[in-house]
């Protein structure tokens, strides 16, 4: 069986761990190394009599799967206001209160930041999620027919697993980290609601609801 050349949405899913600034390894593992070097040994499994428009078949069920950022796959799409999220109310008026603006626009900044780095990280999981359990799936059904064969496949399938459980580790790595920025920009929003509006309480009262919420959505 050939090897299918890299889709394009899972290098750019690859890329998205590098953009936000993981220092360790990202799906590559799965998506690139083992992943099609284990389907490549379930190909070989086929028996030569089996028709080939039912491998055909197999492969293109697999590919078309993985189609997680766009319109077939709604669940990796952005979503910056989820439902359920709470309000957190806080805002700064200069033609009322002169100064606040440098104070909060640097807070808002690196808060949009993070709430893009999280989406990202979701659709890392859902894309990675999917195309492994496919893949598996494609394996399994293509590696039975020929007993020696299958003894391969079963060799690779376990790497692929590892990769998973590796990325999973990964996973939630990345989400501790933005997690603990995200404690860290809310509590930068605090200081200015009490430096220019009075509000000592803020974070407790607001910031903390938000932060509960985020990071529970985005835990493995």
């Amino acid at each position: 069986m050939k090897t299918p050349c890299p889709a394009p949405r899972l290098l750019a899913a690859i890329a998205l761990v590098f953009i936000t600034g993981s220092s360790q390894a990202g799906p590559v593992e799965i998506g690139v190394k083992d992943l099609y070097k284990a389907m490549e040994t379930a190909g070989k499994a086929y028996d030569k009599s089996k028709p080939w428009i039912d491998r055909g078949k197999a492969g293109k069920d697999l590919w078309d799967k993985y189609d997680p950022l766009t319109d077939g796959d709604k669940k990796a799409d952005p979503d910056y206001n989820p439902p359920g999220g709470p309000q957190v109310p806080s805002s700064c008026d200069e033609s009322k209160i002169a100064g606040c603006k440098d104070c909060y626009q640097s807070a808002y900044e690196n808060l949009y930041k993070l709430r893009s780095n999280f989406e990202k990280l979701r659709s890392i999981k859902i894309a990675t999620e999917d195309f492994t359990k496919s893949s598996l799936s494609f394996g399994d059904s293509v590696s039975g027919v020929h007993g020696v064969a299958g003894l391969g496949w079963q060799a690779e399938r376990r790497k692929i697993e590892a990769s998973f459980k590796n990325f999973e580790k990964i996973y939630k790595a990345k989400h501790q980290q933005l997690s603990d920025k995200l404690g860290e920009n809310l509590k930068e929003i605090d200081q200015c609601e009490a430096q220019y509006y009075g509000e000592k309480d803020w974070y407790n009262r607001y910031g903390y609801m938000y932060f509960t919420f985020m990071t529970d959505r985005y835990r493995w």
